[in-house]
């Protein structure tokens, strides 16, 4: 959060114990552990360009801990978010640097002494795998060498998983939800959360009923929810032949994605080809893939 003129890091009334660091205070001392802790702060709410070019090192024999909000190493769109450059950190000389900003673990940098923990509790299917916390140990050698010990330490009560499960040839949701189950059978079931994409070809008379699926399953998992990204199961080899509109929508579309070698143009047209389809049998689209 921001060190605005409203905020409450400048308007409250903090204990002793508690230190805000600023562009102003980018530094904390610890005189009894020989540590000084730097942060970056900010004074809006991102920073386009760097602000590693505020720091200095005061004294290069006390251990050095960097604290710093930003990306490093990555362009996100127009507006980056405090970018940062690995070898710019590097030379700034930190014995360790804790990052922040992305909700995943990040540790790609260690051998620069670089981490970023993540969050301890995932918050969305965007962020799976293990979350945890880096616990960092700094020793000084009789000699000043300085030696950083890190490892990972899982903290997570919950995790996120993202799965798509085959349900061709189903007829019924029951029949789905009992795929479901053995798709998830050594899944942890009390601490995932997991979000279920259903693929596939179906018989075109069968519509899964995701709710219903949902409900059936919910007494055995701690979170559970049910996409719906099957196909109807077309024979176009045998509908392509076929006289009249149809036959003549199915060729065409075939044609030109026989025709293109664009990936995403072909997954395009395989979508109109099945709302195309659909619209004609039904007089409506009511799969949405």
């Amino acid at each position: 959060d921001p060190f605005l003129a409203n905020s409450y890091y400048k308007n409250f009334e903090w204990n002793s114990n508690v230190t805000i660091l600023t562009q102003d205070n980018p530094c904390l001392v610890i005189d009894e552990l020989d540590v000084c802790i730097y942060g970056i702060g900010f004074s809006s709410f991102y920073s386009e360009g760097t602000l590693l070019n505020t720091l200095n090192i005061e004294n290069r024999k006390s251990f050095n801990i960097l604290l710093a909000h930003g990306t490093v190493d990555i362009s996100v769109g127009e507006a980056v978010y405090n970018p940062m450059d690995s070898r710019q950190l590097e030379l700034l000389g930190m014995d360790y640097i804790a990052l922040g900003h992305f909700h995943n673990p990040y540790d790609r940098l260690s051998s620069k002494g670089i981490y970023n923990p993540g969050s301890p509790e995932p918050l969305g299917f965007d962020e799976t795998g293990e979350h945890g916390v880096y616990k960092g140990i700094l020793t000084m050698e009789d000699n000043g060498q300085k030696n950083l010990d890190v490892h990972f330490i899982s903290t997570a009560k919950r995790f996120y998983e993202n799965i798509e499960v085959n349900i061709g040839g189903c007829s019924t949701d029951s029949e789905v939800c009992e795929i479901i189950s053995a798709a998830l059978r050594n899944k942890d079931k009390e601490r995932g959360i997991f979000s279920i994409t259903l693929t596939g070809y179906v018989n075109k008379d069968f519509r899964v009923n995701c709710r219903l699926i949902q409900s059936m399953l919910s007494n055995e998992y701690f979170y559970i929810k049910i996409k719906d990204a099957t196909l109807p199961d077309y024979d176009f080899d045998t509908l392509k032949y076929e006289q009249g509109l149809k036959g003549n929508f199915i060729r065409k579309v075939l044609t030109k994605i026989e025709e293109t070698n664009n990936e995403k143009e072909k997954a395009l047209l395989w979508k109109a080809l099945y709302y195309g389809l659909e619209a004609l049998d039904k007089g409506k689209i009511e799969n949405i893939i």
